[in-house]
């Protein structure tokens, strides 16, 4: 598999991630800057190889040995962004444009002794979880929070946007580790939320989806104006 199909396969990972649905081919195509044709093209390939499944007028998604790829791939950058974050000092920014450089070139032996190097880190500075070395998720991130109902109280594990989605949602008391009342939900995914120890804030369906939480039980939940 040469790097390009695995950029395909990672960006095929992350946004499953996300939507839980097939990718549509045009949004590989705008995410790598590449021609639709040049897409389909290369879909065809990959799934005559057992990586992808493409259903017309729906999308693509991964099998399972796409998958078992694709976390490869993940992990390898996810320790890497650990590493020169943690170690060397770069900025998110910076150790995310590197790491994306060495996840394709690492061997297997490499990954596994920078895991142990780092004590087996289970999540990355951003709060996204680093797969194990067969794969599985090490650590519970929990479910959309457009899946939640009003009058629950969860917690922030994980924030799958970036860049300034990411940067407004922090600001507005949404980050990982943090407790957040849900006090409305609509059926197409917006709610009105109170942040612990920040104002009220309304998100669109865009943004809740890409909030990973978990429920807080009654007992442990915090009071909240």
């Amino acid at each position: 598999m040469n790097e390009s199909q695995e950029m395909y396969l990672v960006h095929i990972a992350r946004e499953s991630e996300i939507s839980n649905k097939p990718i549509p081919l045009r949004s590989l195509a705008d995410h790598l800057n590449i021609l639709p044709a040049s897409v389909n093209q290369m879909i065809r390939k990959m799934e005559a190889d057992g990586n992808v499944v493409y259903q017309p007028y729906k999308g693509v998604s991964l099998t399972k040995e796409g998958e078992r790829q694709a976390l490869r791939i993940i992990r390898n950058r996810r320790l890497w962004e650990v590493f020169l974050t943690d170690h060397l000092k770069f900025n998110y920014h910076q150790a995310n444009n590197i790491a994306c450089e060495f996840e394709h070139v690492t061997p297997d032996e490499v990954t596994d002794r920078l895991a142990a190097f780092l004590k087996h880190p289970q999540t990355t500075a951003m709060g996204k979880s680093i797969p194990g070395p067969e794969g599985e998720e090490t650590v519970n991130l929990g479910s959309p929070l457009n899946l939640a109902t009003a009058g629950e109280q969860v917690q922030v594990k994980n924030i799958q946007s970036a860049g300034t989605q990411r940067g407004f949602l922090i600001q507005s008391g949404i980050a990982p580790g943090k407790t957040i009342k849900v006090l409305a939900m609509k059926a197409d995914g917006v709610c009105l939320l109170h942040p612990q120890d920040a104002p009220l804030v309304q998100l669109d369906s865009q943004l809740t989806h890409q909030i990973r939480v978990i429920p807080i039980k009654e007992n442990e939940q915090t009071p909240q104006d």
